[in-house]
């Protein structure tokens, strides 16, 4: 099966232990079904829009990977059932981004 180019962006409770965690089962599984990481962009903690399970603030992390579409499913599954996990959103991309767009956004953020 053909890979595919995806956005995964995830908000997570404060707990950095089991972030971590997280992020290694969605690594096995992208790996799992031949994909690979691109780029893994930690946007820190920030203050939600409203409140999420009694939570003002959360972890905000966006994985950007190319993988099979049959790696979508264990994923959502794995991020559903965590209750780390406040919300998460998987966006399929039409084409990669280019890596000096990339850069060029790790400069703005470091800037602010």
């Amino acid at each position: 099966m053909e890979n595919r180019y995806y956005d995964l962006t995830i908000v997570f409770d404060r707990n950095e232990g089991k972030r971590e965690g997280i992020i290694k089962e969605i690594a096995d599984i992208i790996a799992e079904k031949q994909g690979s990481i691109e780029v893994i962009d930690e946007w820190g903690l920030k203050k939600l829009a409203y409140p999420i399970r009694k939570k003002e603030e959360g972890f905000y992390l966006v994985l950007r990977f190319t993988s099979s579409s049959d790696a979508i499913l264990p994923i959502r599954e794995i991020l559903r059932i965590n209750e780390d996990v406040l919300r998460f959103l998987v966006t399929k991309r039409k084409k990669p981004i280019p890596k000096e767009q990339i850069e060029q956004e790790e400069e703005e953020v470091n800037e602010e």
